[in-house]
């Protein structure tokens, strides 16, 4: 037995991602790319994802959502069992203020994601709220709307993501119309 990975040719045990994912290839391990996307998630069983809900049978595709709420200093705080802080750093922050989702479902006004297994429903319009007669607040395309992990108004669906959910929509509803 060598001492070497037999893919990059480093000191094992070699944690090199792209190293695990060729040699779960290599033992046949099925993959689970629907949308061509790079291989980001591997299961217990070998089992390859693009997406930790990739196998989902209503998945869809990926998108990504990014905290909107209050940002003062104690969300990025580290605590240890001993009470010690410790701020977190860029890339650390980075991953507490954003998410990556499986979209399972939209029909162009709401949209149902799904993120370690939990689920959240986004509304896909903007909307107004008005007072006697005047508008008071405008609220932002792809607000949550409902789930039980994040704060409702603190967390939306990213602009680059809302296109996404507009243009496979606009695409299946154009297929729809071919077909009838």
């Amino acid at each position: 037995m060598s001492d070497t990975c037999e893919i990059c040719g480093k000191a094992e045990p070699c944690d090199e991602w792209a190293c695990r994912v060729e040699m779960n290839r290599r033992e046949g391990c099925p993959e689970y790319t629907p949308n061509n996307l790079p291989i980001r998630c591997i299961r217990a069983d070998g089992v390859m994802l693009e997406h930790e809900h990739g196998d989902h049978p209503d998945y869809i595709f990926p998108v990504e959502v990014e905290y909107v709420g209050p940002k003062d200093e104690t969300r990025y705080q580290l605590i240890d069992g001993d009470g010690n802080i410790e701020m977190m750093d860029e890339g650390w922050r980075y991953s507490v203020d954003h998410e990556e989702h499986a979209l399972l479902y939209t029909n162009g006004s709401v949209a149902v994601t799904i993120y370690e297994t939990c689920s959240a429903m986004w509304s896909l319009l903007s909307s107004s709220k008005f007072k006697n007669g005047k508008r008071i607040d405008d609220e932002p395309a792809g607000l949550l709307m409902g789930g039980h992990l994040w704060e409702i108004g603190e967390w939306k669906l990213t602009d680059e993501s809302l296109h996404k959910i507009a243009e496979y929509r606009k695409s299946k509803l154009e297929k729809a119309n071919d077909q009838g």
